[in-house]
């Protein structure tokens, strides 16, 4: 039963199925109409797996309490439901909110970014309407019988904080977020501000500071008011008008036996299962050559398994064949970019194409572009962008100041070598882009035979024998302008970061991916690096972990190693999940 933004396969009933279909159109309509940004943000419509039966859905459960999970797999976004029963869904619906807050690029605290899904979580559905606000029975159980947090260390708490992170901590996050966004956006009171609320978080306005200049009133004199806001026998909720883009209009169909095989196949495709996964991809390649997706999947199983040249023919094979997943192009035109750049470039130009608002792949397909002696074309690329995040401010003017004293436009590239100064942290690009400001500034003062040569162009390393790019050493340079670094592409795996183990000689990061639990050696901590947490730093006790989504960039496991991925390098930490 498909709609614009979701495709359900179900063998559940037809009408259980449409239930399912208009409740997540419920929750996506009034996303857009509480968060003001597009719920949908990708190409394809999000892939709702609904069983009919336990039975069905045993061999797919992760874990043995999952009764809904969500799961990225070969680039497309999964929500699997054990039924159509009344307590899965609010499981369900709480995961679609974190990730459509994730695709839209919002950037919550933990309190509000669990607050809002656990009140999305109980939108019930009432006629052409919708519910929203109806109490979240366990959050005030335990809120009665749980130790009180002030709210001030809620709304400061960040993803390293215990409080987010330790289980016997975590609950009250939860339950004291769940009940401040309720209040603030449900009570008369500061239910009008609530727009100005949000408008602050997405601008990464640290939340103590947001609240109390929004609401004109102290932290704790907020935590007064929701104190009381409990302890009154009524709970405020909100009806409000949806309108379904067609998901009561949809005709459910048959379901091709060549799509039902393949989405099963991504579900049950788990480490351990590779040459079972491989075989039963192969059938499906001969049963119709033509369609992209096996080549996608068998991609990302060789990626995993760190045979990246026969993961590259598989990515190429798909873009033949017309796939435009956005994030296998993505993954497939980073993995690329150090010893294909040329294909590099174009398959991202395909993802600019179809997505021409992503900063981050207009970044890395104008470095590409630089890197190939086209710096007019990676002007192009860059241009469009108005607005730039701290964390990718130096990467955007470190490739226009190249760029533009490639094309010697010297003005333009003096301001951007001036802005990149301004916008790094970092020592050693400071370096690089002093050195492109002292060249610049030679050639003014330079008698006129040496002001009208030409400026030393920006140098790229050439990539080793395993594809992976590497820098010249600094005493082997050229003199005048450095090279433009490249970033060396590493395989990735995404998931739920789980558990620490500290039981062998190194620790182990286990990771529990949509194909089942992966282990990651820590090799040094010093040569992890941390991205998209605050300060870009976390620390992790050994143990069970507050589960947190992330994507793990890795280099290749020692030889005398079993049952290892990888040795972690860069950890991203992306949207949270429960």
């Amino acid at each position: 039963m498909p709609s614009d933004d979701f495709e359900i396969y179900s063998s559940a009933s037809e009408s259980d199925t449409r239930r399912a279909l208009q409740h997540f159109e419920r929750v996506r309509s009034f996303f857009e109409q509480l968060m003001r940004v597009p719920a949908r943000q990708k190409a394809e419509p999000v892939r709702v797996i609904l069983f009919g039966s336990k039975k069905e859905y045993e061999e797919y459960r992760p874990t043995e309490f999952a009764v809904a999970y969500y799961a990225p797999i070969a680039g497309r976004d999964y929500i699997v439901m054990s039924s159509a029963a009344a307590e899965v869904f609010p499981i369900a619906v709480h995961e679609y909110v974190h990730l459509v807050a994730q695709n839209a690029g919002l950037k919550l605290p933990p309190w509000f970014n669990e607050g809002l899904a656990e009140v999305f979580s109980t939108l019930r559905p009432a006629g052409d309407k919708v519910v929203v606000g109806e109490p979240a029975l366990g959050r005030m159980y335990a809120l009665s019988r749980e130790k009180w947090v002030p709210l001030s260390v809620i709304v400061g708490a960040d993803h390293d904080s215990p409080y987010y992170n330790e289980k016997n901590k975590a609950g009250s996050l939860y339950s004291e977020g769940w009940a401040l966004v309720h209040m603030l956006q449900m009570s008369p009171e500061y239910g009008a501000q609530f727009g100005r609320l949000l408008e602050e978080m997405e601008k990464g306005t640290p939340s103590r500071k947001a609240i109390e200049g929004v609401y004109g009133k102290s932290i704790e004199t907020i935590e007064k008011d929701l104190q009381a806001y409990l302890r009154k026998s009524t709970f405020l909720t909100r009806m409000v008008s949806i309108k379904l883009q067609n998901g009561e209009k949809v005709a459910a169909e048959p379901a091709a036996m060549f799509d039902v095989k393949l989405a099963l196949l991504d579900l049950a495709n788990r480490p351990g299962k590779e040459k079972e996964t491989r075989a039963r991809l192969a059938e499906l390649l001969r049963e119709d050559p033509k369609r992209p997706e096996p080549h996608v999947a068998l991609a990302y199983l060789s990626w995993r398994d760190q045979r990246q040249d026969e993961a590259m023919k598989s990515f190429q094979a798909a873009v033949d064949l017309g796939s435009r997943n956005p994030q296998m192009l993505w993954d497939y035109g980073r993995m690329a970019g150090g010893s294909q750049p040329a294909q590099a470039a174009r398959v991202l130009s395909l993802l600019i194409a179809d997505q021409p608002a992503r900063v981050d792949v207009r970044l890395v397909s104008g470095q590409i572009q630089v890197s190939q002696k086209q710096a007019k074309e990676a002007i192009e690329t860059l241009s469009p962008i108005k607005k730039v995040s701290p964390e990718d401010a130096p990467k955007l003017f470190q490739t226009m100041a190249y760029a533009n004293l490639e094309t010697r436009n010297h003005a333009m590239a003096r301001t951007y070598a001036q802005r990149w100064i301004d916008n790094t942290k970092d020592t050693e690009e400071r370096d690089r882009a002093s050195r492109i400001l002292r060249y610049l500034d030679d050639l003014v003062n330079a008698p006129a035979r040496a002001a009208v040569s030409q400026p030393p162009p920006a140098q790229f390393a050439r990539p080793d024998s395993d594809d992976r790019p590497t820098l010249a050493r600094r005493g082997l340079e050229s003199p005048g302008v450095p090279p433009v670094p490249v970033t060396p592409q590493r395989p990735g795996v995404s998931g739920e970061l789980v558990e620490l183990n500290c039981q062998g000689p190194l620790p182990v990061f286990v990771i529990q991916t949509g194909a089942g639990r992966v282990s990651l050696l820590m090799d040094n901590p010093k040569d992890i690096f941390i991205r998209g947490l605050p300060d870009d730093t976390i620390d992790l006790q050994c143990g069970p972990q507050k589960a947190a989504r992330v994507r793990v960039e890795y280099d290749a496991p020692p030889a005398d190693q079993t049952g290892i991925l990888g040795i972690a390098r860069i950890i991203y930490f992306e949207s949270q999940t429960k």
